[in-house]
């Protein structure tokens, strides 16, 4: 169970950090998912196929036990997940640029002409 929880905690913990500070779980989160099946599935035959049982030394799953191998992988994502929304929550307020002023022009020539200016 462990080699399971520790595989599935790496494959969803790749989906919530792929974004940072903005939550993992945005689009487009289809082909992150797309991605994330090659190494589930590969957990799931490790567990299933005999010649990887024996090699890995791992063992068939129960029902039971897939959802709590699921349950505990999720948890590293969920704390994940709030520490991100705690730390936007947190964040000052991005400051708001007139984009028309920013890339005019004439902003350059006031610009230098303040610098001059004694006093």
């Amino acid at each position: 169970m462990t080699f399971v929880v520790m595989g599935l905690g790496t494959v969803f913990n790749a989906l919530t950090n792929r974004r940072d500070p903005t939550s993992g779980l945005t689009a487009p989160i289809l082909q992150a998912l797309a991605i994330s099946l090659v190494p589930v599935a590969l957990i799931v035959l490790a567990t299933r196929l005999p010649g990887l049982q024996a090699g890995l030394l791992t063992t068939t799953r129960s029902g039971l036990q897939w959802l709590e191998c699921v349950g505990l992988a999720l948890l590293l994502p969920l704390v994940v997940e709030v520490s991100k929304w705690i730390r936007r929550r947190r964040a000052p307020a991005a400051a708001v640029v007139d984009a028309r002023r920013a890339v005019t022009p004439g902003r350059a020539v006031e610009s230098r002409a303040q610098e001059r200016k004694p006093g």
